[in-house]
């Protein structure tokens, strides 16, 4: 905790004296800033921003080599990359409910097991390895914010920007540290969201498809995508986009559904079970067409039954009331945590509905409705762990980028510094072995688990403000940069 946090306080140093600097020069009459503009074409600035990517790649293999971790996720992926490379459409026969992630990241582990049997890869390289997904995605996110820069802010801010997801405390820890794979679906995510922006939907909806398979949490922001091709209103572009997402998420499942060995206790077991409540015939034509579907839904829905809490370490509101490890199945105030926790996430998914109706044209909006919806399905939904809101902070910090926004740079810091020392306290408490199902509210949790919900509630507070037009964004005291 402590080397954390040093390492959270140097790094937020950095960047608010780098943002003092280039704030403070904006303010100076023009005869002041001639020493501070010097004149760099496009090629400088991109090699420049591909300094600062190096650096911190360079960084990141250097501490994964070295980071413990969490020592069994990190295993457990080492596990699946070994199987997937001894056999890769086996693996769910092999692995059975070993595994609860769905085909489209055990493609990358497949890569990962084939690249250290081929290097011959001992324990320290393997450690590596398996971090490098997550890592490479951190560097593609980091370029992507360079991209969205580079026709909109001055040369200082693209540099300001690129280091801040690159060097962000928060992104760090997750992916290099624990070992985690959450950047790998937001770089996904914020592809497909920029797609939106771009209002090339049907594309969207192909790396919607492949983002699911990647991890089942990018659900929570589908809507966005929906309710941006209802706000089109073409009836075709709608049923192209959901026949490419769901023709991708096919495609991506299908090769391993085509091998799963239906003989096995497990397999029989679940897709039965889904076939029931699909009220497919018995045995007929259509349960063997729903079979293969029913296997990867049948996983789906294992993965969220696994975890039938009110809340599972999240430090977000059940927590904060004392239900985490709580099934959700029991009573709260006249209701089961689980049906609260739908009602919350109905009533996120109406406010993203409405910001999309009543906000006009905004090219941020795509990324500040999706971190709404995540912050507050994280927050008030059941069954969420940790990192869900990982991808949220990419989402401000780009927002930050189109709208030239304090208040959403403030929001995309706040969200940042909360979510590393989240992940930082459950990381730390997991290495000490505490016990996993951990009943206690200490004071730092409770203190984090408020600054969550109120970092949620405060960017929905945002986004509905300024689609009512109520944020100023034409004061130059509301804009990161000025020129």
């Amino acid at each position: 905790m402590l080397s954390g946090t040093v390492l959270f306080l140097l790094t937020a140093g950095c960047f608010y004296i780098y943002w003092r600097h280039f704030a403070d020069a904006d303010k100076r009459p023009a005869k002041q800033k001639k020493t501070l503009k010097v004149s760099a074409d496009k090629k400088e600035i991109l090699q420049n921003v591909m300094l600062i990517i190096g650096i911190g790649l360079l960084v990141r293999v250097i501490a994964a080599a070295f980071s413990i971790g969490y020592g069994n996720d990190v295993a457990l992926f080492k596990y699946w990359g070994n199987t997937a490379a001894n056999g890769l459409f086996d693996t769910y026969n092999v692995l059975g409910e070993n595994i609860d992630y769905p085909p489209g990241y055990v493609y990358i582990l497949y890569i990962c097991g084939m690249l250290a049997k081929l290097l011959g890869a001992q324990t320290a390289a393997y450690e590596v390895i398996i971090r490098l997904p997550a890592i490479l995605c951190d560097c593609g996110i980091a370029y992507f914010i360079y991209m969205l820069c580079r026709d909109r802010a001055p040369k200082n801010w693209t540099y300001f920007f690129t280091a801040l997801w690159m060097f962000n405390p928060l992104s760090f820890l997750d992916s290099t540290v624990w070992g985690q794979v959450d950047a790998v679906l937001t770089l996904a995510l914020v592809a497909a969201l920029y797609l939106i922006m771009r209002e090339r939907f049907i594309l969207s909806a192909v790396v919607f498809g492949v983002a699911v398979m990647l991890k089942p949490q990018a659900i929570i922001v589908l809507p966005v995508l929906c309710f941006a091709l209802f706000k089109n209103k073409k009836v075709s572009t709608f049923i192209y986009s959901a026949l490419a997402g769901i023709g991708t998420a096919i495609g991506v499942a299908l090769p391993f559904a085509l091998h799963v060995d239906m003989t096995t206790e497990y397999m029989s077991t679940n897709v039965n079970s889904v076939l029931a409540m699909l009220h497919a015939d018995g045995g007929g034509t259509l349960t063997k067409l729903l079979t293969p579907f029913a296997w990867i839904l049948s996983l789906f829905m294992g993965t969220a039954g696994h975890y039938d809490y009110a809340c599972v370490n999240a430090l977000n509101f059940f927590f904060g009331i004392g239900a985490n490890w709580t099934k959700d199945s029991e009573p709260f105030m006249g209701l089961t945590y689980f049906s609260w926790g739908m009602i919350f996430i109905v009533l996120a998914a109406a406010l993203t509905w409405f910001l999309y109706i009543k906000t006009k044209k905004n090219p941020s909006l795509p990324f500040i409705s999706s971190a709404v919806i995540l912050l507050l399905v994280v927050n008030f939904g059941p069954r969420m762990h940790e990192r869900y809101f990982f991808p949220a902070v990419a989402f401000l910090i780009i927002a930050a980028v189109l709208r030239n926004n304090r208040t959403l740079l403030g929001i995309a810091a706040a969200a940042s510094a909360a979510g590393f020392f989240t992940v930082l306290e459950i990381l730390v408490d997991l290495n000490l072995g505490k016990p996993y199902m951990w009943p206690e509210i200490s004071f730092i949790r409770l203190v984090l688990s408020y600054s969550n919900v109120l970092i949620a509630l405060g960017t929905a507070a945002f986004a509905i403000a300024d689609s009512f037009g109520k944020i100023e964004n034409t004061r130059l005291d509301k804009k990161i940069w000025r020129q």
